[in-house]
């Protein structure tokens, strides 16, 4: 099993820490998130975006780790005050 290491937005992550019991379960957190948000928004076109980015790993072998993922939603947005 891959191992799932989540940096956010600032206190987010210490927030998901205490409702979550893994990293895997944080980033079933975000994706439902992202499902809610189109959900509210009431479109027909909802959309979710998860990027995987990758970096080498310096051993020789081609291999390479993930550096981070992004969940991205075309749902209602976060007031900007927020």
């Amino acid at each position: 099993m891959a191992k799932v290491t989540l940096h956010t937005g600032p206190g987010v992550f210490e927030v998901l820490a205490h409702v979550c019991r893994n990293p895997s379960e944080a980033l079933k957190q975000f994706v439902e998130n992202a499902a809610d948000a189109i959900e509210q928004a009431k479109t027909e076109d909802g959309q979710i975006l998860i990027k995987l980015k990758y970096q080498p790993v310096l051993n020789g072998l081609g291999a390479h780790a993930l550096q981070s993922i992004t969940v991205e939603d075309n749902g209602t947005g976060i007031n900007p005050e927020k």
